[in-house]
């Protein structure tokens, strides 16, 4: 039976995990953006799908970015956790629920929104560009 360390420990792997995916996705996003606008092809891609494309990848861009605020946050909650702890000479502290806190996980899942829009977008117009 799981404790609550080995559930929070665990909610941190796919926390990780998932953010690991966002980046990937987002630099493949960005990567393959690219190549359709500035790669040549005997195909012609319309400035609609172009736009669309630029769209995904703005974005891909603005879910790292919200990767990037959520860690931000997430450090500079340990960081005040960390003093707390050193001023009341403390060796065991919860995580307090405090605005960092609630604003890294809030950001989690701003990025997700992010990328998952991104994803759709990005599927749909460069499904065009093989039509």
């Amino acid at each position: 039976m799981p404790n609550i360390a080995d559930i929070i420990e665990r909610r941190n792997s796919f926390s990780d995990r998932l953010s690991s995916q966002v980046r990937f996705i987002s630099i493949g996003i960005l990567a393959t953006t690219w190549g359709f606008l500035v790669g040549t092809t005997s195909v012609a891609i319309s400035n609609e799908i172009k736009e669309g494309l630029i769209i995904a990848a703005l974005l891909s861009i603005t879910s790292l970015f919200f990767d990037f605020l959520q860690y931000f946050f997430g450090y500079q909650n340990i960081v005040k956790l960390l003093k707390e702890m050193e001023a009341t000479n403390s060796q065991n502290e919860n995580y307090k629920c405090d605005i960092l806190y609630k604003l890294s996980n809030f950001l989690f899942w701003v990025k997700q929104f992010f990328m998952a829009n991104s994803v759709i977008l990005f599927v749909i117009f460069a499904a065009l560009t093989v039509v």
